[in-house]
């Protein structure tokens, strides 16, 4: 009655009658009656925001009828199919499937979701449905979910075990990201499968001092989070220790002193022969990391207040790096020190920190792995 009654209602209006429909399982009537106001209003390219109630708490049917209401892409079915995975809405999955959703698209893509949700049945069937099983972030969610089962699926149906994280600063393989996370038994397993012990990574943002920044391989993560089990794995597996990559055995060295795991830098040592020289390399890195950061501290300052001469406002700001300008609260740098919001009192605590450090660079606790659980 309220339709008939000739208001012109608007896109908004319908659409939000529509969700309401669905969430109430409403008659398939009414269902109807809606979609032919929503056609009146024309509103066809707006057609999406009726599709994903649907994929969120609709039923098989309450779904049949919208998809036979409409022609679909499989790009508006791959964002259904996402949408109904992330809400957990599985009987509906396979009717998306069939109605030709585009597994393999998106992001976050289909299977990612599915990864993250831990359920193999559903990776299982977006695997035969088409889903990219070179897909950027799949592996490495398995990973971060610690789910052997996952893992063993994906490199079997041959997954890259190098796979990069997908394009950021902080770039991590899925041994990495394992071996921070003391996952042995995966750690393994992707050695198993061709993982490389000695792949390169780092964690950096800002290109003055890019070259000072810890360099990131597998030992070097597990020196920094204190894993001696991984440690173990990789020195036995060929982690490379002498020639050419000695360099990343001393950072890894470097890493395990920063964060005040003991041990670990004695089972590094002792494995590799630790020397003289060595250590004066370890200090000497050390002195450059902290140099270059506090060099591009004052620079960016005098800078930033250079530039706010005569300003009142503050988009100065926005265009620093972030990771520059301020280290987020509760999060550590590169160097393991954790900086407040306040940007000025970070520096004084940064610099103070280092002075002492560097003074007798011993083991020197700095609390919490908070950064590396950021990846």
């Amino acid at each position: 009655m309220i339709i008939s009654h000739g208001t012109a209602w608007t896109t908004w209006h319908i659409s939000k009658a529509l969700e309401a429909a669905i969430e109430a399982h409403a008659s398939d009537d009414i269902i109807h009656l809606l979609l032919s106001a929503w056609r009146t209003a024309n509103s066809e390219d707006y057609k999406i925001f009726i599709l994903l109630p649907a994929a969120h708490r609709g039923s098989r049917q309450m779904l049949g009828i919208i998809l036979a209401a409409f022609d679909w892409t499989p790009g508006d079915l791959g964002v259904a199919l996402v949408h109904a995975i992330s809400w957990k809405n599985y009987p509906i999955i396979q009717d998306l499937l069939n109605a030709g959703a585009a597994a393999a698209e998106r992001y976050p893509s289909p299977l990612q979701v599915a990864v993250e949700q831990e359920q193999i049945w559903l990776v299982k069937m977006l695997l035969e449905a088409g889903a990219d099983i070179q897909d950027d972030q799949a592996l490495l969610l398995a990973v971060h979910c610690g789910s052997m089962s996952l893992v063993e699926l994906l490199l079997s149906k041959g997954a890259n075990p190098n796979k990069w994280l997908a394009p950021t600063k902080k770039m991590l393989t899925p041994l990495q990201l394992a071996s921070s996370m003391g996952f042995l038994a995966i750690a393994k397993m992707l050695i198993d499968s061709g993982a490389d012990i000695n792949a390169p990574g780092k964690v950096v943002d800002d290109p003055s001092c890019d070259k000072y920044a810890l360099e990131l391989t597998a030992l070097t993560v597990a020196a920094l989070t204190g894993r001696l089990e991984i440690l173990h794995l990789l020195l036995s597996r060929g982690a490379a220790v002498y020639g050419a990559t000695r360099r990343q055995y001393i950072e890894a060295v470097r890493a395990a002193n920063l964060r005040g795991h003991g041990a670990a830098a004695t089972l590094l040592k002792s494995f590799g022969g630790w020397a003289e020289q060595d250590e004066r390399i370890c200090r000497a890195e050390h002195a450059a990391a902290v140099a270059a950061m506090r060099a591009h501290d004052k620079k960016f300052w005098d800078e930033y207040w250079l530039d706010k001469k005569g300003k009142t406002d503050d988009t100065t700001m926005a265009t620093t790096d972030l990771a520059v300008r301020e280290w987020p609260e509760g999060r550590e740098n590169e160097w393991g020190v954790e900086g407040p919001a306040d940007t000025c009192a970070h520096t004084n605590e940064f610099d103070d920190f280092f002075l002492e450090e560097l003074a007798r660079f011993q083991d020197y606790s700095v609390g919490g792995d908070g950064w590396i659980n950021g990846f």
